[in-house]
């Protein structure tokens, strides 16, 4: 494939209603007569080849604090509205030249998710998207970034990568309040002689509460790249940590609203750090 056709098959920003593919002009007619008010929006091409995932031609934009998702689906067109009050979470993830955008929230009160793939050089054009599922953090005067970016620095020498991780993903505003650091989780299942053969349980991941929100991320698939999931705080209705003593891991599960839930792993050695967090979150969701 030529550099071009490549180029012809990455994400692109829209910035008219003239610039929409055809197919998709009937849902943003409202706009063509005002074009100062065409909201922010981005075309993702249909990915139909044999060694990728396959995808459908899409456009998703912003307008009136909701995300809107139009996927092509043969001759017809899906459309997923997301009022941004309605979303439980937002994932990001960005492994080598792959990278995704996920929302998970509900439709007229009926639970739903869309994936958005793309490629890693488009990243910028989904940042809006992000930032605006996160609109949610408000600015504190009381809230110095600097220090709470410092609080991040034990890191260095445990995780390297995740501290960087975890300073990008920290807004101004923001407080946090627990961090809890869970490296990968392996058992082991054979030995030949010398030779150790280990199962992984789960990856390395890390959890950072403040006070707006949740943020999960985890190493990326063959430890590649991250993922990032953003949780709102008032979006988590429960917690609960189920042991499992015959791994010596604990299962800690977080309810979600319309009973949507997210389970992490972590060994009993964290079971104190553990703790703290769900009493920190305990305490959020009590004054908010």
């Amino acid at each position: 494939m030529s550099s071009v056709q490549t180029m012809k098959s990455w994400a692109r920003f829209i910035d008219s209603y003239e610039s929409l593919p055809s197919s998709f002009k009937p849902y943003l007619k409202s706009f063509a007569d005002t074009p100062s008010l065409f909201p922010y929006t981005v075309f993702i091409p249909p990915n139909n080849k044999w060694y990728a995932n396959k995808t459908n031609s899409t456009i998703i934009y912003i307008y009136d604090k909701k995300i809107v998702v139009l996927e092509k689906i043969k001759k017809d067109i899906l459309p997923i509205c997301y009022h941004l009050d309605k979303i439980h979470y937002i994932e990001t993830g960005t492994v080598l030249l792959k990278s995704w955008f996920s929302i998970k929230g509900t439709d007229d009160g009926v639970s739903t998710s869309s994936t958005i793939e793309y490629n890693a050089v488009n990243e910028n054009l989904f940042k809006p998207f992000i930032e605006s599922a996160r609109m949610h953090i408000q600015k504190s005067d009381d809230a110095d970034i600097a220090n709470e970016l410092s609080k991040f620095n034990y890191l260095s020498s445990l995780n390297y990568k995740f501290m960087n991780y975890a300073r990008r993903s920290i807004k101004p505003g923001q407080k946090v309040l627990c961090i809890v650091l869970q490296p990968i989780i392996q058992k082991k299942v054979l030995q030949i002689f010398n030779k150790v053969f280990y199962k992984k349980l789960s990856c390395s991941h890390i959890h950072i509460l403040t006070d707006k929100e949740l943020i999960i991320i985890k190493d990326g698939y063959g430890n590649y790249g991250g993922i990032w999931t953003y949780i709102p705080i008032d979006k988590i209705t429960d917690t609960f940590v189920t042991e499992s003593k015959d791994e010596n891991i604990s299962c800690y599960t977080l309810k979600l609203a319309n009973d949507d839930h997210i389970n992490f792993y972590f060994t009993f050695s964290n079971t104190i750090a553990l703790n703290a967090l769900q009493i920190e979150l305990e305490k959020i969701k009590l004054h908010s």
